[in-house]
């Protein structure tokens, strides 16, 4: 079947056009703008820094081991003559405490340099849209996470290098 009938009644010329239909009522969430692209998700800004908390803590950690177990106590102090417990099993575990400190110091280290690594290569990438102002705050944060990681390899080749050179604790 063709013509008008197939469709259906067709209106009049002189009709005006139907009104759309109307609009969903309004949600919660606004329907766009320049701030949603902010608020994605962004994993590798998280990794990069859990990755250096866990490295500052695991530097803190070790040298509060290397303090508290190195550290003369008190007791060794009141006579003027070291007891026995201050003599070679002191000794002994002040070596094994130091040994213990920079094990958990290069672990941090490694975690510094692999948080400022990320955020190097991942989270500090500029666009079209940077402004200037934008890209100064860029450089200035590509030049902290840069001394960061190059700090952190110095330092891990400077404990590598002092593990046998300097015994931390002459024995008796």
């Amino acid at each position: 079947m063709s013509g008008p009938t197939a469709q259906g009644a067709s209106p009049a010329y002189g009709a005006p056009a139907p009104a759309p239909a109307t609009p969903p009522p309004p949600v919660w969430a606004p329907a766009g703008g320049p701030y949603l692209p902010n608020m994605r998700h962004d994993p590798w800004g998280l990794i990069s820094f859990a990755s250096r908390a866990v490295g500052f803590l695991l530097i803190f950690i070790s040298a509060l081991v290397i303090v508290a177990v190195v550290s003369y106590p008190g007791g060794c102090f009141v006579t003027g003559t070291p007891p026995s417990n201050c003599g070679l099993t002191w000794a002994a575990n002040a070596a094994t405490a130091t040994l213990v400190g920079k094990l958990i110091a290069v672990l941090g280290l490694a975690a510094l340099g692999f948080g400022s690594a990320v955020k190097l290569h991942y989270g500090l990438r500029s666009s079209s849209a940077t402004t200037a102002d934008e890209g100064r705050v860029l450089a200035s944060e590509r030049r902290a996470n840069g001394a960061l990681f190059i700090a952190s390899i110095v330092l891990l080749v400077v404990v590598t290098l002092t593990v046998n050179v300097f015994p931390s604790l002459a024995v008796p």
